[in-house]
């Protein structure tokens, strides 16, 4: 008999109850962790209320755990989700994402023929993370979005900055090293440009800042453009369309990686093979219509870095930071 969804919930609840020493009833703790009555999580339990994404991801999170579905064997999704909202300890929490990070692709690019593709409509933060300025931004902004307060000033930050810096420069020296595939677009800076030019505007970063982080993303672009004309292990695709999705994917042997865009970092990922073929073959066909930058002539490379150097400059000169 076909299982649904429900039924899958259900499943769900029993295994966690038969797999986890609980200090009180399973009922009491989803509904602490959920915060809704005891009746309510009953419901949940029973399959007559389905969860909810944040309600199943809350849950998964607490216990560690995992939901899977699908209705057959070969349509089964597992995501595996480390939550990054945790007020306690949210830097650890993105140490700790990207910890895992490394380490699946330490072991998948082992295999001969790995390889990488990445489809940015943002700048991934490992890309980053020679930029020192640039990067603590970007932790400055997100966790302000995602628990309402600046990280940044907590004690114990820079000691734990310090070792972010360092798991995010193995991770891009690992994909640097190795045989990979780049999308960009015309907007793959547009996300982190309004955000630098917002924080000034309400005066969270100072002008001083603010010229700071222009001019390390000034020297991030020369050094893709560098790399560009110089790298045998990267293909760089210029979209002309906008690419309305962020990915991360890597097969090495038989294992297929995907990562995908949870909040504003790509937090969420499965090693189901099903969705990594689906992703691939969607950015197959962005491929087909975009220019392999590698391949261009100097003169065209130059146009085509010139395009995010003048958002850049425009973004600067509108809001007076010319430095």
């Amino acid at each position: 008999m076909e299982k649904n969804f429900l039924t899958h919930q259900i499943d769900f609840f029993r295994d966690i109850k038969d797999n986890h020493q609980l200090s009180s009833s399973l009922p009491a703790i989803i509904a602490e962790i959920l915060n809704i009555s005891i009746d309510s999580a009953y419901r949940r339990m029973r399959g007559e209320t389905p969860l909810i994404l944040p309600e199943l991801i809350k849950i998964c999170d607490h216990f560690n755990a995992s939901f899977s579905y699908g209705k057959n064997s070969s349509n089964e999704l597992s995501l595996f989700y480390k939550s990054l909202c945790n007020d306690e300890q949210p830097l650890k929490d993105l140490i700790g994402c990207f910890v895992v990070l490394r380490a699946n692709l330490t072991r998948l690019l082992k295999h001969e023929n790995a390889m990488i593709s990445l489809t940015l409509t943002d700048l991934p933060i490992f890309y980053l993370a020679n930029y020192r300025t640039l990067t603590n931004f970007r932790i400055k902004v997100w966790f302000k979005e995602m628990i309402g307060r600046d990280i940044t000033i907590a004690e114990g930050y820079d000691k734990a900055f310090e070792e972010l810096l360092e798991v995010l420069q193995d991770t891009y020296k690992l994909m640097k090293s190795s045989l990979h595939r780049e999308i960009w677009s015309h907007q793959s800076i547009h996300d982190l440009l309004g955000s630098i030019s917002y924080h000034y505007q309400t005066g969270e970063i100072s002008e001083a800042e603010s010229i700071q982080i222009f001019s390390e993303l000034d020297a991030f672009l020369t050094d893709v453009y560098d790399y560009a004309n110089t790298s045998s292990n990267c293909e760089m695709y210029m979209s002309e369309t906008e690419l309305t999705n962020s990915y991360m994917l890597c097969q090495g042997g038989e294992e297929k990686l995907s990562i995908i865009k949870m909040f504003s970092i790509n937090s969420m990922f499965t090693f189901d093979p099903t969705l990594y073929d689906d992703i691939k073959m969607w950015i197959d066909l962005i491929i087909n219509n975009s220019v392999l930058i590698n391949n261009s002539n100097r003169k065209q490379r130059h146009l085509y870095f010139s395009i995010l150097r003048d958002q850049v400059f425009q973004k600067r000169e509108m809001l007076g930071v010319m430095g």
